[in-house]
């Protein structure tokens, strides 16, 4: 919602507040309705970050930078973040070579710009994490914010970084 539609509403809920002469739906009701989401907007990116979690199972290097843009950023704790292909292409080296996932997305949320061409999405993925130079296997629960950006009409992750939803003890 843009500023000036916050302080029509602000300024109509006080209004309301101190009149009692309007009712709080219909002060809503004179502010112009929002945007709606493009529907189709919302379903590529889900495909997007589906894509996204098939990938990192198939963990194929080309695949995965694919689904990012030419200077796309990866944020994963513990190490600086990976600018741009090359670096992309190093960190998920790193991360194939030494886990494997089988993980599920959830999506939580999707938020689409009003000018269509940037996005994020709040995601949650759960599964098992195999650390192949150990050869043991963990629970894997992670948080995940990406940043998506409309390029040439096919959304790309522009930036990604993720948390562990582990128990610290």
């Amino acid at each position: 919602m843009s500023d000036g539609r916050l302080v029509r509403l602000a300024s109509r809920i006080k209004h309301v507040q101190q009149s009692g002469t309007v009712s709080p739906s219909n002060a809503l009701a004179e502010i112009e309705p929002l945007p709606t989401v493009d529907v189709a907007d919302q379903a590529a990116i889900t495909l997007l970050l589906h894509a996204y979690g098939t990938v990192l199972s198939s963990r194929k290097i080309e695949d995965v930078l694919d689904l990012y843009t030419h200077d796309g950023v990866l944020m994963a704790p513990g190490f600086a973040s990976a600018v741009g292909q090359a670096e992309l292409g190093k960190a998920y080296e790193r991360i194939f070579n030494t886990i494997r996932l089988e993980i599920d997305f959830e999506i939580d949320e999707i938020v689409v710009t009003e000018d269509g061409t940037w996005a994020f999405a709040r995601t949650t993925a759960g599964g098992t994490k195999y650390w192949l130079q150990k050869g043991s296997k963990e629970s894997h629960h992670n948080q995940e914010l990406f940043v998506c950006q409309k390029v040439d009409e096919i959304w790309k992750i522009a930036r990604y970084c993720f948390s562990s939803m582990k128990p610290l003890m």
